[in-house]
């Protein structure tokens, strides 16, 4: 997942953008629980990111339906009102988190030269 610049991932060979995705929050939604380190709380996401929404659980269910439609696969799981995702997730986040703490400059370059390119 390319989080730093334009978001793009690739799932089972497949190159998705977020034009991919129904709406920009179910999108959101999976940049979310990629990059948690625990499973999240509904309560907590569904106020996240529908904070003015008449039901907001329900909109979080919407989002995670996008999700499979998007994938055509359950990608979230759900737990004791926990959601996660069904599979690990390798983001240009953490490479670039990894990259700092090893002080690894060149690699910097990389991870960053999307987002500095003209």
């Amino acid at each position: 997942m390319q989080t730093l610049g334009p978001l793009r991932l690739t799932h089972a060979g497949r190159q998705l953008g977020l034009a991919d995705f129904p709406t920009r929050k179910s999108a959101a939604l999976l940049v979310a629980l990629a990059l948690a380190e625990h499973p999240q709380p509904r309560e907590v996401l569904a106020e996240r990111f529908w904070p003015g929404a008449k039901n907001p659980l329900a909109s979080l269910q919407t989002a995670v339906y996008h999700l499979r439609s998007v994938f055509s696969v359950p990608l979230v799981a759900s737990e004791r009102g926990l959601l996660s995702l069904l599979f690990p997730v390798r983001s240009d986040l953490h490479e670039l988190r990894g990259a700092v703490q090893a002080r690894d400059h060149r690699r910097l370059t990389d991870l960053l030269r999307p987002v500095t390119a003209p």
